[in-house]
């Protein structure tokens, strides 16, 4: 155990690692901590939520509809795109919470098996609850992963709010490669394409641009991995193209008219879900794969988004 500290405290720093560590005990025991309320630790709340629910014959509807998947494709057309990568797809899943329900898991397998996809990306959120028993969550994702990396790049990602740092090193033995305030140049044709994957900063506020940004950055296209829309500004002022998150769930509860009754973000409404643009950077916020709370969704079907990159030198 001390050696996967040794190995996370290379990587992150020690600073920052033992700020994480100590949120980590916050986040699992706390309703409120650093002037954040932990909506996911209010259990009696999803308990009454859920008893209500079977009362009004609603909850066996909302379950069902966790199950029913949908496939985005999103088209994303970026000046910086190099030539080569034109038609680049990225697989993006979101917010697993993939021990939370074992039926989603298998609802995943089966959509993956027809995605054709160059990367797999995982914006955070892997385990359902903030504290507890990590091996659900790793026997899960060992099942999973093989629909997952069939990209010829790989498999990339970043952790969520609830997402103990632990868990890095014994998910990158399944394969699964994470960007910890880090960056990935992936080549195609000699063209580069940098990958930027930060650290949550919805609960941890661990997320740090400057240090994962690569030495030589101002001409490259850059895309961003982080878990929640709350980096934005930051981002801009980085000249980010593409910024990738989830974290919102859409809402997971929504309207009729698909406005969600809570969004668990400080970030605007109008980047809680979809693809999104603000001045010249672009973004994508999943609706998430899983649930988080109480494993119910209305009016807001969980997603598994393509990204299909275009270039602007590319011929329409």
């Amino acid at each position: 155990m001390n050696n996967i500290y040794d190995i996370l405290q290379a990587r992150l720093g020690e600073d920052k690692l033992r700020k994480r560590l100590m949120r980590q005990v916050n986040h699992s025991n706390d309703i409120i901590a650093y002037r954040h309320i932990n909506i996911e630790n209010f259990s009696v709340v999803f308990q009454l939520s859920r008893y209500f629910l079977k009362i009004l014959n609603l909850f066996d509807k909302g379950f069902n509809n966790t199950l029913n998947l949908h496939i985005e494709h999103n088209n994303i057309k970026l000046a910086n795109l190099p030539k080569s990568f034109n038609g680049y797809k990225i697989l993006h899943l979101s917010d697993l919470h993939i021990d939370g329900n074992p039926l989603l898991m298998h609802r995943i397998s089966k959509q993956l098996q027809n995605i054709d996809y160059d990367l797999c990306i995982i914006t955070g959120d892997f385990r359902y609850r903030t504290s507890g028993n990590l091996q659900p969550v790793i026997d899960s994702m060992q099942e999973l992963v093989p629909y997952l990396n069939k990209g010829k790049d790989g498999i990339l990602a970043v952790l969520g709010n609830h997402d103990f740092v632990e868990m890095v090193p014994l998910l990158e033995e399944l394969g699964i490669n994470f960007l910890i305030n880090e960056h990935k140049i992936i080549y195609q044709d000699s063209e580069p394409l940098c990958f930027i994957g930060l650290d949550d900063e919805h609960f941890y506020r661990n997320a740090d641009i400057e240090s994962a940004l690569p030495s030589e950055a101002e001409n490259v296209c850059k895309i961003l991995l982080i878990h929640s829309p709350e980096y934005i500004a930051k981002a801009l002022r980085k000249n980010i193209d593409l910024y990738l998150c989830g974290h919102t769930h859409g809402g997971q509860i929504c309207l009729p008219s698909g406005k969600p009754l809570l969004i668990n973000s400080r970030s605007f409404k109008n980047f809680y879900r979809s693809h999104w643009k603000i001045k010249n950077m672009q973004g994508y916020t999943s609706r998430g794969c899983g649930c988080s709370g109480i494993n119910i969704r209305f009016n807001c079907p969980p997603e598994i988004t393509v990204h299909h990159l275009i270039s602007n030198n590319s011929i329409d």
